[in-house]
């Protein structure tokens, strides 16, 4: 089942998404625009093509007990400047 692959791999792309259920491009673009429809998958990235989009509900229970580390690492994954200073 699609949800069920979402726990293991929570970003995806459509390409991505036509592998994991063994379907076409378009059948997969369809179920992925259902998920966002249905706010279960949100774009992570602002570009029309190859969009990233991540498994809401499933990420934000992990930001959820990550308290300060999510405010070092800004949206793409990236350590921000706050993160290699050392605190007196």
């Amino acid at each position: 089942m699609f949800i069920e692959k979402l726990f293991v791999q929570p970003y995806i792309s459509v390409n991505l998404a036509a592998q994991m259920i063994n379907a076409s491009y378009p059948t997969a673009n369809t179920l992925v625009q259902q998920f966002a429809e249905a706010g279960f998958l949100a774009p992570i990235a602002a570009t029309q093509r190859n969009r990233i989009y991540g498994f809401r509900p499933y990420l934000d229970i992990l930001r959820q007990g990550t308290g300060e580390l999510a405010d070092l690492v800004d949206g793409d994954g990236h350590a921000t400047a706050q993160a290699g200073q050392e605190q007196d």
